[in-house]
């Protein structure tokens, strides 16, 4: 595939994807890439900057969702946007440091709301029709042999231990509540997410 067809397909995608939102009475917005803060996550190392004549470093967003949440909160009322997100560490077959998000959020909405729009998107986009949706205890249950929502951090471990072949050095040391949320997203990212989506696209919640 040449680079004019690649472009092209991501030009259209991006139209496609602000007609269907701007459609459904969201605005697009625009937040700095460049903040004086970050919001901490446990797995997500932010990119520091440092601008010359000023101790404290910048920082490369993760994720618009700090800044876009001050906008709803100061009324915007149902935004999106294409945004550059930046994470060191993420390099791999499916990870960049910088890659882009599409991120949106909708107030007064509900989980049914979320579905339709994203079924929509998918179709949209991807050409799909319809969207399962299941819960993160059946799909692990069924993929990984494990409910995260009752399952103990030892119970977890030994889960990721028995379905990946080779597992982050020092992870049996970590905190438990770490620990919990580190097995969690290793069985996510590397056992359950693999297996869904096949047919068409699903949803997990809660």
């Amino acid at each position: 595939m040449g680079i004019r067809t690649i472009l092209e397909r991501r030009a259209h995608v991006r139209r496609v994807v602000r007609e269907l939102f701007d459609g459904g009475g969201f605005l697009e917005v625009d937040t700095p890439v460049l903040a004086a803060e970050v919001l901490p996550e446990a797995h997500i190392d932010p990119v520091a900057v440092r601008l010359a004549g000023s101790a404290a470093p910048r920082w490369l967003q993760a994720s618009p969702e700090n800044l876009m949440k001050r906008l709803l909160a100061a009324g915007a009322g149902p935004i999106y946007q294409f945004a550059p997100a930046f994470r060191d560490g993420e390099r791999g077959p499916q990870h960049d440091v910088e890659f882009t998000i599409l991120e949106w959020y909708a107030p007064d909405t509900s989980l049914d709301d979320a579905a339709l729009l994203l079924e929509r998107l998918c179709t949209a986009v991807l050409g799909t029709e319809g969207l399962d949706r299941t819960t993160c205890a059946t799909a692990f249950l069924a993929h990984a042999g494990v409910d995260p929502t009752t399952a103990s951090p030892g119970e977890l471990l030994a889960a990721v231990r028995h379905q990946i072949a080779v597992v982050p050095e020092g992870l049996a040391t970590l905190a438990p509540a770490e620990l919990a949320d580190r097995c969690f997203e290793l069985l996510l990212s590397d056992v359950v997410q693999p297996r869904l989506g096949h047919t068409r696209p699903v949803m997990l919640e809660r």
